[in-house]
């Protein structure tokens, strides 16, 4: 095996590791470029500028066409998911900690990890106004809207 094969597939593995590191959706697409660079140093072990330059053209290609597009689907898989929990009702499990006001919410059965600035205790009603991974935003719902308030049941 040639130095410069060894040394296309240690970028390769490297730059594989940092994406998964990072996700930032760039260094993968330098990882593409240096596996094409990998099958050029097969094909033609000496023609180092020729290595070189597919991996800068693969890679910028592969940067410039697909990035865009993957990001574009990522954020509308994304969207789908937020959509989910804006305006559910919760229950607060537990009472808030920390300065960030920390609490356990149950959505569904499921209990979840939630931040508020609202003033909340234990068994109170909570809607969700925004999801980020798997922490929720919530603000408390108002006594006269609350679910347990008999007041807005229709007669």
């Amino acid at each position: 095996m040639e130095i410069s094969q060894i040394v296309w597939l240690a970028l390769f593995i490297i730059l594989l590791s940092v994406e998964a590191s990072t996700s930032n959706l760039v260094t993968c697409w330098f990882a593409v470029g240096s596996l094409f660079a990998l099958v050029i140093s097969f094909i033609s072990p000496q023609l180092y500028w020729l290595q070189m330059m597919t991996f800068a053209i693969v890679s910028l290609l592969a940067l410039a066409l697909f990035k865009p597009i993957l990001v574009k689907k990522l954020s509308e898989k994304n969207e789908k998911v937020r959509d989910v929990f804006d305006g559910e009702i919760g229950i607060v499990t537990t009472e808030p900690e920390g300065s960030n006001k920390i609490a356990y919410v149950k959505i569904h059965d499921v209990l979840w990890k939630a931040k508020t600035d609202d003033e909340i205790k234990k068994g109170d009603e909570v809607y969700v106004i925004e999801q980020d991974g798997n922490l929720l935003t919530v603000k408390k719902v108002e006594e006269k809207y609350s679910s347990k308030n008999d007041e807005n049941k229709e007669v």
